[in-house]
């Protein structure tokens, strides 16, 4: 190899790494700020980013996928014969969403849904699991993950167990609450229906109580949103069970 192929060879790599790296750019979190340059850029080869519409499943049945949240807000949640739905976990820009070990056997068939429109970024198994088994760092930020998952269920499980409904659908408005840029205001983008399903109730009952919580001027509700109009008194009303 001349000097020149060796150079434009090298000059081809280094595109390359950055195109692979670019799937990833401006996403942060405690995962990813966990790894260097090169691990991140390692991470990406064969990664691919795209959108999904609020309401759409983006992994269904976890189907051995695996993936980080680029921007939105991502619902994972378990499905009940009859239909009823447990939501066991909410996930923003940065957070890795599916699968993260190499079980394929008696886990959970859960579903990770887009709670708002999101851009995903899905990893390739294959160079995750890979990378998981043969480097101590994302070894780790593997297992730190995983104890950020937990925490998230156990106290999603726990309000679910001994919460009011009250409580739980609160502690559901603030996780999905963003907010927004014109009013500076926290809004929830969502409808009575989905909020049932998340907190595994029915609409009936969640509208008798986004009633009293209107009447006594917490929130607004509009079509397709609820607008958090003392935040800081929700948050209060679910600080036993919330660490937001």
């Amino acid at each position: 190899m001349t000097a020149i192929q060796g150079s434009t060879a090298h000059a081809d790599s280094a595109h390359a790494d950055a195109a692979h790296a670019a799937v990833l750019d401006g996403i942060g979190g405690a995962f990813l700020d966990a790894l260097n340059p090169e691990l991140t850029v390692r991470l990406s080869e064969g990664a691919r980013r795209f959108s999904v519409g609020a309401g759409e499943a983006i992994f269904l049945n976890y189907d051995d996928s695996a993936g980080i949240v680029a921007s939105g807000i991502t619902r994972t949640f378990l499905r009940s014969p009859d239909g009823r739905q447990l939501s066991l976990r909410y996930a923003r820009q940065g957070s890795v969403i599916g699968t993260v070990t190499g079980l394929r056997h008696n886990i959970a068939r859960l579903t990770v849904q887009a709670a708002t429109a999101c851009e995903i970024v899905e990893l390739d198994r294959a160079v995750f699991l890979d990378l998981a088994a043969s480097n101590s760092t994302v070894a780790m930020a593997v297992i730190n993950e995983i104890a950020r998952r937990l925490h998230d269920v156990y106290g999603t499980l726990s309000i679910n167990a001994f919460g009011s409904i009250r409580e739980r659908i609160v502690d559901h408005l603030l996780e999905l609450s963003q907010r927004d840029r014109a009013s500076g205001r926290l809004i929830a983008p969502v409808t009575q229906q989905a909020l049932a399903d998340g907190i595994g109730s029915v609409r009936e009952v969640v509208a008798r109580t986004l009633a009293l919580l209107r009447d006594e001027g917490l929130i607004e509700t509009r079509k397709g949103e609820i607008v958090l109009l003392d935040p800081e008194r929700l948050a209060a009303s679910v600080a036993g069970w919330s660490d937001r």
